[in-house]
């Protein structure tokens, strides 16, 4: 499948740190991270996402559009565990867009959802394998 999304983009979202509040812990692509891990262990799961609703296909919005649209991805995961958190690239270009890393959603799940927030790409990945980027588009 071709993709719409620009290379420089790709390479933005491949150097891009997804950061989790609480419990702290950062998602790099490519890469497996023992923190979530443990994570998924005690919670039962071994499937996740990292999911964000603002900025549709990297549109800037107001800060009040994308605060509704957070509000409504919370809604969207809320049977499943969740953690908010928040994406920071090397581009000063984008700003930490809101976010939230989902346990237990299965990969056609999470795909579904950023594609419904009209997402470029999402993170996903399962315990002991490293986080995979999902161009969307």
């Amino acid at each position: 499948m071709k993709s719409d999304i620009n290379q420089e983009l790709i390479d933005d979202y491949s150097k891009t740190n997804f950061i989790v509040f609480k419990p702290a812990l950062t998602i790099s692509i490519g890469k497996i991270n023992p923190e979530l891990n443990e994570l998924l262990i005690q919670e039962g799961c071994k499937e996740w996402a990292f999911i964000t609703s603002v900025n549709p296909y990297s549109e800037f919005l107001t800060d009040e559009a994308n605060q509704e649209l957070y509000l409504k991805l919370k809604e969207s995961v809320k049977d499943y565990k969740f953690y908010e958190g928040h994406g920071i690239g090397e581009n000063p270009k984008w700003q930490p867009e809101i976010s939230l890393l989902v346990l237990g959603i299965s990969r056609e799940e999470a795909i579904r959802i950023g594609n419904y927030y009209k997402q470029n790409a999402i993170v996903v990945g399962e315990l002991n394998r490293p986080a995979e980027l999902v161009l969307l588009r």
